[in-house]
């Protein structure tokens, strides 16, 4: 079977990714992550989202700290599962900037659960969490080596609550300013990562790449079915977000 992460499988019901989206979202999870260099537990409160239904979570937990380098901030943390995979792969960085990595998600049950995690993690005083969306929370000074977002992977409605953003995107308004100001916050020769895969509208994402002066380089991806209309052919890509 070939599968290819720069195509969007025909079939996709968005039906039935918006009904395993909300699975047990209504209750408390535990989830055990392991990465390339440690492992850890975190929990998952009600309508923050962390599925093993897709399996992005854990994906982007084990690959962005092969990437990231220097202070961190992850957009759309949900848990927080990838800036602590992150922070503790990379305690001796976190203990010579003197700054701490920001987390930031625009459900406020997101941010406590950031903050809980993170304290479980022994990384209370080394990641703080912020609401906002994007990057409405981020000072205009501030500066960062890498900034990752699992981005919503698909386009939604303009209404849609707070358990469905975390997959629907209202008409992509998130995803496009993460392109047209991402580059603004990154240190000089820093990088901007985008977790998404090719059950997005990869058409419509790539088109507003380019019209905010960026280009998507597929970094890395990784075949990863699941068990939905067409989750046979699913991958999860890693993209650079470079600027023209």
């Amino acid at each position: 079977m070939s599968v290819d992460p720069n195509r969007t499988p025909t079939g996709i019901d968005l039906d039935e990714i918006r009904e395993i989206s909300a699975r047990k979202s209504d209750v408390k999870r535990w989830f055990s992550v392991e990465t390339d260099s440690c492992c850890f537990d975190i929990v998952a409160l009600p309508t923050v989202y962390f599925s093993d239904d897709f399996g992005d979570s854990r994906y982007f937990a084990r690959i962005v700290p092969r990437y990231a380098q220097g202070r961190f901030l992850e957009v759309g943390a949900g848990t927080g599962v990838v800036a602590i995979a992150v922070a503790l792969t990379n305690r001796e960085v976190l203990s010579c900037l003197h700054e701490k990595f920001v987390a930031v998600d625009i459900n406020g049950e997101a941010v406590r659960n950031v903050r809980i995690n993170a304290a479980a993690c022994g990384l209370r005083d080394s990641i703080d969490a912020r609401r906002g969306d994007v990057f409405s929370c981020i000072d205009e000074g501030e500066r960062f080596d890498t900034i990752f977002w699992n981005h919503p992977f698909h386009r939604g409605r303009r209404d849609e609550d707070i358990v469905q953003r975390a997959c629907f995107d209202p008409e992509y308004q998130g995803l496009e300013e993460f392109f047209r100001s991402g580059h603004r916050y990154l240190r000089e020769g820093g990088a901007l990562l985008l977790g998404s895969g090719n059950f997005a509208d990869l058409g419509s994402m790539n088109s507003l790449a380019e019209q905010h002066g960026c280009e998507l380089v597929l970094r890395e991806y990784t075949h990863w079915p699941f068990s939905a209309k067409a989750g046979e052919m699913k991958t999860f890509n890693l993209y650079e977000v470079v600027q023209y």
